[in-house]
This record gives C-alpha cells, structure tokens and sequence, in this order.
C-alpha cells in the first residue's frame, strides 16, 4: 500500500517570522507538499501583498489565499463589540476562522503538520498551540536551535535578495494590519499616529462612530492611570501626545498573534452589554480552588459566538490536575477556568 505524503501548511502572515518557518521547512521538506495559507483581512498596508509575492516567489511555492472579505471594523459592527487586547473577532473571523477552514476541507488531519511563526522568545506559548490546533500536529520551528530573532531573519532575507517589509523598516516589530493592530498597545498607537497620521485619523473616526453607535463608553486601548481602569478613545491619546503627556505609555507595543493561536474566545453580541454585568469576586482566583460566582451574569456575554461548529471538532481539553488534592479537575457549564469537584465542595462547607 502506498504510504500517503505528509502535508506542511505554514501558516503565512505576512510577516518575517512565518517567512522564516516556510524557508525551513522548505529547506527540510521540501515545496512539493508544502502550502502557504495566507488569511487576508483587506487591511493590510500595501507593501505587504509585494512582500507576499517576492517571498513566496523565493520560496518556490505560491500563496493560498483565504478571506472572509470583511475588514476588522465591519466585523466590528457587525459584532457590535470593538475588539481588543483580550477578545479580536477581527482574528477570530478574519485569520484563524477562513484557515481552519480551509484546513478542514482540503486536509487529513492525520497526514498534515501545521507551522506556526512563534519564536524563541514565546516558548510558553507552544502548549496552547498544540492543543487548540488538534486534531492538526502543530510545529513552530523557530522556537528550536539554533536561535535567531527578528533581526537575524531579516537580515537573512535581504541576503537572499529579498527587501524585508516596510513597516520594519519604519519601527514596527510586527507587519500586520497595516500597523493598526487592535491588539496594540500606547506605544503602536503614537509611532502610528507619528509615521501615518492618516491611518491614525481613519481608525480614531471608525472608533467614535462605533461608540455612537453603540451608546457606550469602549475602545480597545485601557488607561490605568490613579489605580484605575477605563477606556482609553484614540481621540484622548491623540490629544496627550499632541499636548507632551509624558504619561503616554512608549514602551508598550502590545501583541500581535492572530494565527498562532486559534483560541476561539467567545465576544459579546452586544458590546453595550459589557456595561450590564454583576461585579466580579472580590477575590480573584489564583492557583488554589476557589468558589465561582453565578455564571448566569455573564451568560448574556458569552452567547451568540458562531463558533458551535468549533467545538464538535475539537476534542475536549484534557483535565487539569487540582494544585491541592491532584484530583483531575473540570470545566463548569461556561467553561472559564477549571475546577475541583472535590476541594470547591470543601470550600462551600468551610465558607
């Protein structure tokens, strides 16, 4: 019986670091079984699609194409939640949705690796990727000897006649989302703001007229200034860089990961509902059991994800030992954090 080939699909962002991954395991593999599986969001800076058809041409391999055809901001109306550093739709729908499914139809999970962009430096990153990317054997070179960063590979690539990405070039540690990533911090915000004060003017407009929409006061930045948090509007930001705040936070770029980990966080249908929800515990749980509270008022937050079809895919995720009896734990009805049968049952009876 004739043994069936192997499968390499990297997951190709745009960026230097999936770049990387497809030269190794072209280097290792192979292209004949090789795909680049780019999810294009229509948002992107320009330079990235050369980029994308430079590098795909030196790897030997063309690109595949997916698209859900919305940009970030028509999700986010169409979800009615502006996303952010915790929950993106924007990568759930835009990135990780359109590639899995494409998994989906065109592979064997049992003859396909999937390769992910994480380096060095992300390491504890690779459990979760390898769980959430199951039934897929899910690899990230990179994240092996010998270590190299950004830096290295980029270097690299003007070596072998490639011009890396532009927005490298103008400061950015990442080449998604033409620099506006949702997931970035202060510091992604005010270079933005600096070397594209257009784009900061398109995406500061798109939030306030989503807030209006909305009838509520969100955006995607925090400010934690006093103790406390609250949202913080891009028009604020603005208006603090513009008058010298020297509070504006330059050293945080934030994280910007759609595709390495395809963890499908469920975002309210209703932003405004945020707004709605009983308090949270006074104490937060740590690594001990703890008793938690009613699901019931964060329910309405939870529901309407459009994910169902995710979860009778996936398998299950493998219980988590308690941290005091070593009992397997599990997952309560909305599955947030794990718990132990046994010692939350002690701990209602203490309380």
């Amino acid at each position: 019986m004739a043994r069936t080939a192997r499968r390499h699909v990297v997951m190709w962002s745009g960026g230097i670091t999936s770049w990387a991954v497809a030269h190794l395991v072209a280097q290792r593999y192979g292209t004949e079984n090789l795909t680049l599986l780019f999810a294009d969001t229509r948002y992107e800076d320009e330079d990235l699609y050369r980029w994308n058809r430079e590098a795909s041409v030196q790897i030997g391999v063309p690109l595949t194409v997916v698209a859900d055809g919305r940009t970030p901001w028509q999700v986010f109306r169409d979800k009615r939640y502006i996303g952010n550093t915790r929950i993106a739709p924007c990568s759930q729908l835009l990135k990780q949705a359109p590639c899995r499914d494409w998994l989906i139809e065109h592979t064997d999970p049992a003859h396909t690796t999937v390769y992910v962009g994480i380096d060095w430096t992300e390491t504890h990153r690779v459990p979760a990727i390898v769980r959430n990317y199951q039934p897929w054997t899910a690899e990230a070179p990179l994240t092996e000897p010998p270590y190299r960063d950004k830096e290295e590979w980029l270097a690299e690539a003007r070596t072998l006649g490639l011009a890396p990405p532009r927005l490298y070039e103008l400061g950015w540690v990442h080449n998604n989302c033409g620099g506006r990533c949702i997931k970035g911090g202060q510091a992604q915000w005010a270079h933005l703001l600096k070397v594209f004060p257009d784009r900061y003017a398109e995406v500061e407009a798109e939030e306030n007229d989503l807030r209006r929409t909305l009838g509520a006061d969100v955006a995607f930045l925090r400010d934690r200034r006093g103790g406390t948090t609250k949202p913080l509007p891009l028009t604020v930001l603005r208006r603090r860089i513009e008058g010298g705040d020297t509070s504006v936070d330059t050293d945080d770029w934030g994280g910007c990961g759609c595709l390495p980990d395809p963890e499908i966080t469920a975002p309210p249908p209703d932003q405004t509902q945020t707004f709605q929800l009983q308090e949270a515990p006074d104490q937060m749980p740590g690594a001990l059991p703890y008793l938690a509270p009613d699901p019931a008022g964060y329910a309405p937050a939870l529901d309407g994800d459009g994910f169902a079809w995710l979860r009778r895919v996936l398998p299950p995720p493998a219980p988590q030992g308690c941290p005091r009896c070593g009992q397997p734990m599990r997952l309560p009805a909305i599955a947030l954090l794990w718990q132990c049968s046994r010692c939350d049952i002690r701990q209602e009876e203490a309380a």
